[in-house]
């Protein structure tokens, strides 16, 4: 699976920053990012993510000649990270874990995921899990 998340919006946009797409192998979608044309484009793009096993961050322009071209006339920017999400990956599965863990106990936590531009290699995609009140139950690989 391939989740996709709005990680930067500037001006109007169908949905804010944070909004959450999560796009499994076989087509199906949960949640929305805010459907029609930007949406199927994110789409076809983590299907591409989930094929070469590598994260991205795509930029959509939402306003001026080409939005109106394309029929994306919202008027922002957005900046949506794809992230492909692999049941074998044992340190990301503990994290997760942990995170639930969390929640289940009635606690509350950040997940951050570091995106840089350009090329980071063993560097992009690592995550922190920050629990409220301190506390860090991992950065793995």
């Amino acid at each position: 699976m391939c989740l996709a998340t709005i990680v930067k919006q500037k001006g109007s946009s169908p949905r804010k920053r944070g909004a959450h797409l999560f796009i499994h192998r076989d087509g199906r979608i949960e949640g929305t990012i805010g459907g029609g044309l930007l949406e199927a484009e994110v789409i076809q793009a983590g299907r591409h993510a989930m094929k070469h096993r590598a994260s991205r961050l795509i930029h959509f322009d939402l306003r001026g000649r080409n939005a109106a071209e394309s029929a994306m006339l919202c008027g922002g920017d957005v900046q949506v990270y794809l992230e492909p999400l692999y049941a074998c990956d044992e340190q990301a599965r503990t994290l997760f874990r942990a995170a639930a863990d969390i929640v289940t106990h009635g606690g509350g936590a950040f997940l951050m995921t570091l995106i840089l531009p350009g090329e980071m290699p063993g560097i992009r995609g690592k995550k922190l899990l920050y629990r409220d009140g301190g506390g860090n139950p991992g950065f793995p690989g």
